[in-house]
């Protein structure tokens, strides 16, 4: 699905996802992503019920840097473990679960405001 924003310098947004992939500024990712403010990565996961501590520890590495990420669960929301929500908490940044379509806008319009956000991206079809 297209949902190419107002860009934003310096600062990734999402064009579009869907058929397994995601676009952002001329970057394509088959598969699972991670988007960084200032980049996208894939993100080596089997399926959404894989999120851990571990796989999300990529943003705790820079969690002075962000005040947010959003975890796009795949086609449907999916509940994060107490495990994850006190790591992330213990930082001082927010994670919020939601499917990934509604992750990808949401990263965008953060994005456009230039919050300090990130997203983990379960691709879908």
């Amino acid at each position: 699905m297209d949902i190419t924003p107002r860009v934003t310098e310096g600062r990734v947004t999402i064009d579009s996802y869907g058929d397994w992939q995601f676009r952002a500024q001329g970057t394509q990712i088959k598969g699972n992503a991670l988007v960084f403010p200032t980049s996208l990565v894939p993100w080596d996961l089997e399926s959404g019920g894989e999120i851990s501590v571990k796989t999300l520890q990529p943003f705790l590495d820079i969690a002075d840097d962000l005040d947010i990420v959003l975890v796009g669960c795949g086609e449907q929301m999916q509940f994060l473990s107490q495990e994850i929500r006190h790591a992330f908490a213990a930082r001082g940044v927010g994670i919020d679960p939601m499917d990934t379509g509604a992750a990808c806008r949401t990263f965008n319009i953060l994005a456009i405001e230039e919050r300090r956000v990130a997203a983990a991206l379960v691709a879908v079809g």
